[in-house]
């Protein structure tokens, strides 16, 4: 059986989301799960959010991801190498993680400048790797989210 899964099947288009518009998919027998860009097997969270994306949509999304992929489901992401669910599973671990370090230092009343200065992925950027911008560009995305819904 192969099911498509579409931002119509999310509580909000937007909500899970990294391009404002998700599409994976699901091939059961094969047990593959193909995450388009939600999932990169390298390099942190680009949430498009000129497109409609947001990061912490994108966190949202692996959440989802996660709860889809069985203990040996091969995921296929839109960038990188094939990856297992372990790999799923610590992607959406170390985004929530950064996510809970940028919401402490904001009720901390720490500063954007602050938080970049603190390296909330420091401890990440060697086994995930990518793109330098991209942490900056994920960091940033946390920051404006979470100080926009304070």
């Amino acid at each position: 059986m192969i099911e498509a899964l579409c931002a119509r099947r999310a509580r909000s288009p937007r909500s899970w989301s990294s391009a404002g518009l998700l599409g994976v998919l699901v091939v059961d027998q094969a047990d593959v799960l193909m995450t388009g860009d939600v999932y990169r097997s390298a390099g942190f969270p680009a949430a498009a959010v000129t497109n409609g994306g947001s990061v912490l949509g994108t966190i949202d999304a692996l959440t989802q991801l996660v709860a889809l992929a069985g203990p040996n489901t091969k995921v296929v992401p839109g960038h990188g190498p094939v990856a297992d669910r372990a790999a799923l599973v610590f992607h959406r671990d170390m985004a929530v993680t950064v996510r809970d370090r940028v919401a402490k230092a904001l009720q901390e009343g720490k500063s954007a400048a602050d938080i970049r200065a603190s390296k909330p992925t420091a401890d990440f950027e060697q086994k995930v790797g990518g793109p330098a911008n991209f942490i900056g560009q994920f960091v940033d995305g946390l920051i404006a989210e979470l100080s926009a819904r304070r």
